[in-house]
C-alpha cells in the first residue's frame, strides 16, 4: 500500500494540498518578517512610525502571497501525482514584487541604523544580526522565486522546486 496505488489524485485534493502548503509557507514568512520587524523596531527605540511602516509592508506581502496563491492554485495545471506542471508567471512575479518591497524596506531601515547598536565584548550588534538575517531571507526568497520562474519557462519546475522549497524552509527557520 503505497502512494502510487492511489493515483491519479483528484483535482480537489491537489487544490487543498497546495493551499495548505501555501498557508505553511506564508506562516513561516510571516513569522520571520515579524521577528525582523521587531528587531528593526528595537533599533529605532520603539518608534511607532517605523512599526506602522513595517507592519504595513509585512501585511502587504502577506496579502499578496495569499491573493497570488488564490489565483494561481486553481489556474495551475497538475499531473496525475498532483505535481504542478504549469503556473501563471504573473502570480510568481506579483508575489516577488510584494516580497521584494517588504524585505527592501525592512532591510533599508535596519541598514540605516547599523551603527546605532554596538555589540558588547566582541558580540555582534542587533543591527548586524538583523541585517544578516534579513539579507539571508531576502536572498533565499528571491532565489526561490527565480527558480520557479525559470522552471516554469523551461517546463522542468517539478524536478527542482521541491528541493529548493526544502532548502529555503530550513534556511529561514534556522535564522529565527
Amino acid at each position: 500500500m503505497g502512494f502510487r496505488e492511489n493515483m491519479p489524485i483528484s483535482l480537489a485534493w491537489c487544490y487543498g494540498y497546495h493551499a495548505i502548503q501555501v498557508a505553511c509557507i506564508a506562516s513561516l514568512m510571516l513569522a520571520f518578517d515579524t521577528v525582523l520587524l521587531l528587531r528593526v523596531y528595537a533599533l529605532y527605540a520603539r518608534n511607532i512610525f517605523v512599526l506602522a511602516l513595517g507592519t504595513f509592508t509585512v501585511l502587504v506581502e502577506f496579502t499578496m502571497t495569499v491573493t497570488c496563491a488564490a489565483v494561481a492554485i486553481p489556474a495551475s495545471q497538475y499531473d496525475f501525482a498532483c505535481l504542478v506542471l504549469n503556473i501563471l508567471p504573473e502570480s510568481i512575479i506579483s508575489f516577488m514584487v510584494g516580497t521584494f518591497i517588504s524585505q527592501t524596506i525592512l532591510l533599508g531601515l535596519a541598514h540605516r541604523k547599523r551603527n546605532v547598536a554596538r555589540g558588547r565584548q566582541g558580540r555582534p550588534s542587533v543591527a548586524r544580526i538583523t541585517i544578516r538575517d534579513g539579507a539571508c531571507a531576502f536572498a533565499v526568497l528571491i532565489g526561490e522565486h527565480n527558480v520557479h520562474l525559470l522552471g516554469n519557462v523551461t517546463k522542468y519546475e517539478k524536478h527542482f522546486s521541491f528541493c529548493f522549497w526544502y532548502i529555503s524552509s530550513v534556511t529561514l527557520t534556522s535564522r529565527i
